[in-house]
């Protein structure tokens, strides 16, 4: 009932750590396209989330990443509240992502960076370094309106 919603809500508050809708359908729409997430879509998943991981640990040691068990993306907690900033300059490099604000409202979440790991090993290898460039450019930059509206 509403109360049981309601707990659900109030336990992502702090946290934009659930998936997302689009997340799950994409889950779901492999499973029926014959990539099964319980066998070889799974060890995928599991090697692309390593790559990720070991890339941002090597890059980026100073950001605090977290995630749901399960699901498609990790959630980097970023040292200064700057993540729409960051979007936007990866963005310049090539690398697209979805700035933790657009999961609230306001500039809340503003200091989460949502990571997906979907994509090849190949291109997670190559875009780790380029954001680890972008969070350099945009090191204690306030975030203007325009990332916010970018991001």
């Amino acid at each position: 009932g509403v109360r049981a919603v309601e707990g659900r809500v109030g336990a992502r508050v702090g946290w934009p750590g659930g998936s997302s809708a689009v997340g799950q359908l994409a889950v779901g729409q492999d499973g029926e396209q014959g990539g099964d997430v319980r066998g070889p879509g799974r060890d995928r998943c599991r090697i692309q989330r390593a790559v990720l991981l070991e890339g941002l640990a090597r890059h980026l040691p100073s950001w605090q990443v977290r995630g749901p068990e399960g699901g498609l993306v990790r959630w980097g907690q970023l040292p200064s509240a700057s993540s729409s900033a960051l979007v936007s300059a990866a963005g310049e490099r090539g690398v697209r992502l979805a700035a933790g604000s657009r999961f609230g409202s306001g500039h809340a979440f503003e200091q989460w960076l949502r990571l997906p790991y979907t994509q090849p090993v190949e291109v997670l290898r190559r875009a780790v370094p380029l954001l680890a460039a972008a969070s350099e450019g945009v090191a204690g930059r306030p975030v203007t309106m325009t990332d916010a509206v970018r991001g």
